[in-house]
């Protein structure tokens, strides 16, 4: 079928960003201006050893789910943060190409960063997603910053409650105070693991 988005010119309020949320555990995307994300794709990565050398790799729950011999699995992100550029590549190729019902190619899209993500990440993210991926158009904004938008808000406290950890900051007219951050490795995974010695 023909995807959505083609012809699209990029001006105009009628004009709807695609929203990304890169993660350590998934990874949310949707359409500005909604209050959901339309996918949500875990970014743990399969891969298993080819005859000739190399590797296969699965991404997505369903693909994941099956039993497979020498299946290894792994993450592109670290701490919120990207580690594996090969594998991040291959996490936005898989949701470009199989996942979204619109052709990621032809719009403008929206990459929300971590209140903790340095100036050089960004960078690099921003090079990977118009070189290797081909966006025509990106913005880069702290997830801190659109959280507070989302609420209606431009100037808010944010506490952003992840698996890998806890970010409390000041966004003062729409803009993160990057000093005031405050941020603590105890997140949803640090809490899974406790839990079990409490029951």
């Amino acid at each position: 079928g023909e995807r959505a988005g083609a012809g699209a010119m990029y001006c105009g309020d009628e004009i709807s960003a695609l929203v990304a949320d890169v993660g350590t555990e998934s990874a949310r995307f949707g359409y500005g201006g909604e209050d959901g994300p339309k996918a949500v794709v875990p970014t743990a990565e399969g891969r298993t050893p080819k005859n000739g050398g190399g590797y296969d790799y699965v991404h997505g729950s369903t693909r994941l789910g099956v039993r497979r011999d020498h299946l290894e699995i792994g993450s592109a992100l670290s701490d919120g943060l990207v580690k594996d550029w090969d594998a991040a590549e291959r996490l936005w190729r898989h949701v470009a190409d199989d996942v979204l019902p619109v052709d990621v190619r032809e719009m403008p899209v929206v990459v929300a960063a971590a209140p903790h993500e340095d100036a050089e990440t960004r960078a690099s993210v921003v090079e990977m997603l118009f070189e290797q991926i081909g966006l025509p158009a990106l913005f880069v904004a702290r997830s801190s910053a659109l959280a507070a938008f989302a609420a209606g808000r431009a100037t808010a406290c944010v506490v952003d409650f992840s698996a890998s950890g806890v970010a409390v900051g000041p966004v003062v007219d729409g803009y993160q105070l990057n000093r005031a951050v405050v941020r603590s490795p105890r997140g949803g995974d640090w809490l899974d693991a406790r839990v079990p010695a409490h029951l």
